[in-house]
């Protein structure tokens, strides 16, 4: 794979990692410097990030094809959805009927246009702390479990993060990983795609 597409939401970005910028920023170093990923490194982007923060798999899903068009990488990866869960910006969260629906239309678009489609899961949050804005692992976690049934039923890779940030990982906020929590992402990320 020549390039890679990374669309997501505030921890796909990069959000809070001051040290290098974000899981996706690691995957795109380790990219680089791999000739697997290309035969001729040739200074341009390997891979690309198309997280941003806030956004919902609806938003994805309305952006996803003008921005595939842009970029056309061969593989996918998608992290997006905790967004989804009830929080204090999104107090009733979006539906899981329609959250469902929503993710269903964004691996089928996803899947027309990559060779290959890699689901990143949600990351558990620290529920009691003060700045987490209301996010909450019991709200989070039913959309984690409908983007896992959904891999597997279209036979996609998925990478299963719920339970593996620790409070030092998102000590700021309690959900936005810092750069010990980014590092568990990519390494999690990276096996799977080399």
């Amino acid at each position: 794979m020549k390039k890679i597409g990374v669309w997501g939401d505030s921890i796909t970005w990069g959000g809070y990692d001051r040290e290098t910028g974000g899981w996706v920023t690691r995957l795109r170093r380790f990219c680089d410097g791999n000739y697997e990923f290309g035969d001729i490194y040739d200074g341009g982007p390997s891979v690309y990030n198309v997280g941003i923060w806030g956004d919902k798999v609806a938003d994805v899903l309305k952006r996803f094809d003008v921005e595939h068009a842009a970029r056309n990488p061969e593989m996918v990866i998608l992290a997006v959805g905790m967004n989804d869960s009830s929080h204090q910006g999104h107090p009733k969260g979006t539906p899981l009927d329609e959250f469902e629906k929503n993710y269903r239309a964004l691996i089928a678009k996803a899947k027309s246009k990559a060779q290959k489609l890699v689901l990143v899961g949600l990351t558990n949050v620290i529920d009691k702390h003060p700045r987490n804005r209301g996010y909450k692992n019991d709200t989070i976690l039913p959309y984690a479990q409908v983007i896992e049934k959904i891999a597997h039923e279209h036979g996609v890779i998925v990478v299963n993060l719920f339970g593996m940030m620790t409070e030092e990982d998102v000590s700021l906020d309690g959900v936005h990983p810092l750069a010990s929590g980014h590092k568990k992402i990519y390494q999690k990320v990276k096996e799977v795609i080399s």
